[in-house]
């Protein structure tokens, strides 16, 4: 319940370090072919058989695909989905979207009715493509993903790390921000990249994540340009 009950600009210290995020035990479903999502641009849609998480390829206007997991989409596949919210996870370098699975998250999510779905970032884990750098960076596959899905309003961002190459260009998009109601930021990487005025301009409402015990210094770079959220 914690999107409920954030203020606008949250903070939150932890005591643990970016390992911590991998849980040792790996929870799944066991999967199975039906039910089929039906959808030409979405391939190999694995469904588990009690209907509570999938997984497949959104292939892109390019060409390249992106792999997703899910435990639950509003309005799509699951009935027990009874949030409007749509949780959407990134990750960090060192991860993917198999992380939020291993871990728990998005089982979790589903426990409390909260649509969601992760994605492997271009070039990471099971998507294919170039990994971006800053400069040839963009949301466009993002956002293509997200339409695939009729996602478009309502959307709660967790953003760890190397992640912030699209979710701080998410944020401060004029025309794609209007799609989150929050964000949750976890020491996001290329802070300090973007001009700091334009932070101050962001309506989304933020919630502030970073480890006591960081050792990339990510926290300190990062809060220095999140502080100036409104």
């Amino acid at each position: 319940h914690a999107f409920n009950s954030c203020k606008p600009v949250t903070t939150l210290r932890t005591s643990f370090n970016r390992s911590n995020l991998i849980h040792p035990r790996f929870m799944s479903s066991t999967v199975m072919e039906p039910p089929k999502l039906e959808h030409p641009e979405i391939s190999n849609a694995k469904i588990s058989k009690d209907g509570d998480s999938m997984q497949g390829y959104i292939h892109l206007n390019d060409g390249e695909h992106i792999y997703f997991q899910s435990s639950g989409l509003h309005g799509l596949y699951a009935h027990n989905i009874a949030k409007k919210t749509q949780v959407v996870l990134l990750h960090g370098k060192k991860y993917s979207s198999q992380t939020w699975n291993q871990n728990g998250t998005l089982q979790h999510l589903l426990r409390y009715q909260y649509g969601n779905i992760a994605f492997d970032m271009p070039g990471y884990g099971n998507s294919s493509g170039k990994r971006d750098t800053f400069e040839s960076a963009n949301i466009d596959w993002l956002v293509q993903c997200l339409h695939k899905f009729n996602i478009t309003d309502n959307v709660v961002l967790i953003m760890p790390s190397m992640s912030g190459i699209y979710g701080l260009r998410w944020m401060l998009d004029a025309k794609y921000a209007s799609y989150l109601s929050g964000a949750m930021t976890i020491a996001p990487a290329f802070c300090d990249q973007f001009d700091a005025n334009l932070f101050s301009k962001v309506l989304t409402p933020a919630c502030i994540v970073y480890g006591e015990k960081d050792e990339t210094g990510l926290h300190e770079t990062s809060n220095a340009c999140l502080s100036r959220l409104p």
